[in-house]
């Protein structure tokens, strides 16, 4: 009995051994591949966390990635500009990347879009999805880890015990980024669309909470906080968007909108508020969908934006 335990533990042993090398190994090549990408979400990432070398950082979520032609946004202020802004990326994200991105190099000036709702609700969902994100980078950047532990401690301990885990889902994206040009296009991080709006079926948002005052996040409000003190820190100037919606909205009586306006007047940041700006709000042939502007309203906002930064005095167009 005892020579077949001692048989068993040996036979354990080995596979274990075998599990753990295969991993690694495959793990490795994964990460490799996943580095070699020249397009698409993943490499916005990789480019913003380790080649962008621009004086104008844009961070925030789909609206961030639609709404600033960073090419038109260089142009009319003088600077270079990389828009980082990634789909549903909240805040979190925001905060996780600055730290390593300030690290590298300051840039002059960075961008948050932010929703006028996003201080509130349930945000478990979004942090699973920022995990997600994050995780492919964590054996490089290791500061990521207390992001991630926001989606659950299990998932920050699966990713230190496999190398494979973290790229469980990134391989067909990871090759078709890598070696191929399919996939959605972008310049310098902008990704333009080009739909309208019908009027005579678009009646209602596609966002259904988003006059909804839900509960505040105390999480996301340290997370707002933690993005100013880092810009203030590090000496990088910092501004808050809420760029433009095609319906009219009352967020007057929100407690995230007003949350966001007051933690901004509190720390003397600039935000730049443009709900309900008529040059925008009921405008369809601007708009792609309620809360996304075409690249034709693009254009229009990024050339507004850069106009009121520079007559602020928030950034100059000298060199």
């Amino acid at each position: 009995m005892k020579q077949q335990v001692t048989k068993l533990v040996i036979k354990s042993a080995i596979l274990l051994v075998v599990l753990v090398v295969c991993d690694r190994i495959i793990g490795t090549g994964l990460e490799h591949l996943f580095y070699q990408q020249t397009h698409g979400d993943d490499y916005t990432t990789l480019h913003a966390l380790t080649k962008a070398e621009d004086d104008i950082l844009v961070f925030g979520t789909s609206r961030a990635s639609h709404h600033y032609n960073a090419r038109l946004l260089a142009d009319e202020t003088g600077k270079t500009c990389f828009n980082a802004g990634r789909d549903e990326m909240e805040i979190p994200y925001t905060n996780a990347l600055l730290k390593p991105i300030f690290k590298r190099r300051k840039p002059k000036l960075v961008i948050v879009d932010i929703g006028p709702m996003e201080l509130s609700g349930d945000k478990q969902i979004v942090y699973e999805r920022v995990a997600t994100v994050l995780m492919p980078y964590l054996n490089k950047y290791p500061v990521f880890d207390s992001t991630i532990a926001k989606a659950g401690i299990t998932e920050l301990w699966k990713i230190k015990a496999s190398k494979i885990y973290a790229y469980n889902s990134k391989l067909g994206s990871a090759f078709q980024n890598a070696y191929t040009n399919v996939g959605h296009s972008s310049d310098m991080g902008y990704e333009p669309l080009y739909k309208t709006i019908d009027t005579a079926v678009y009646k209602e948002s596609i966002w259904k909470d988003i006059d909804k005052d839900l509960p505040l996040s105390e999480d996301y409000i340290s997370t707002l906080t933690s993005i100013i003190q880092q810009a203030k820190t590090n000496d990088v100037q910092l501004v808050l968007c809420i760029s433009p919606f095609y319906f009219h909205h009352n967020f007057s009586a929100n407690s995230s909108y007003n949350r966001i306006k007051k933690t901004a007047a509190d720390y003397n940041i600039p935000l730049l508020d443009f709900t309900n700006d008529p040059e925008f709000t009921g405008q369809p042939l601007l708009f792609n969908d309620d809360v996304h502007l075409n690249d034709s309203g693009a254009g229009i906002y990024t050339s507004k934006v850069a106009a009121i930064l520079l007559a602020k005095g928030i950034i100059n167009n000298n060199k």
